[in-house]
């Protein structure tokens, strides 16, 4: 990394792609943190924490906002949903 790009500002794209990967990990570990991951129904679990995120920030006030400042919220969504189902669940 170079001296400048500690200074340089996060594109909008970036920065929502980063506020939404970090709710995919928080909500996962909220899971692992309660024990819930460990059980049989573990992997089961960690995917219902995914879906449930994802239909927060579906159903958020986010996609109009996005739609105006022209960030494809939907597409940054399903593409950091189907990172954390391959990160936690290997799928």
């Amino acid at each position: 990394m170079k001296f400048m790009d500690l200074f340089r500002k996060q594109s909008r794209e970036t920065a929502l792609r980063e506020k939404i990967r970090q709710g995919f990990e928080d909500s996962v570990m909220k899971v692992i943190r309660e024990g819930a991951a460990e059980s049989p129904m573990g992997g089961l679990i960690v995917k219902t924490a995914i879906a449930n995120f994802y239909q927060r920030m579906k159903s958020s006030e986010l996609t109009n906002i996005c739609l105006e400042t022209g960030v494809n919220f939907q597409d940054i969504l399903d593409e950091e949903c189907q990172n954390a189902l391959h990160k936690y669940l290997e799928e």
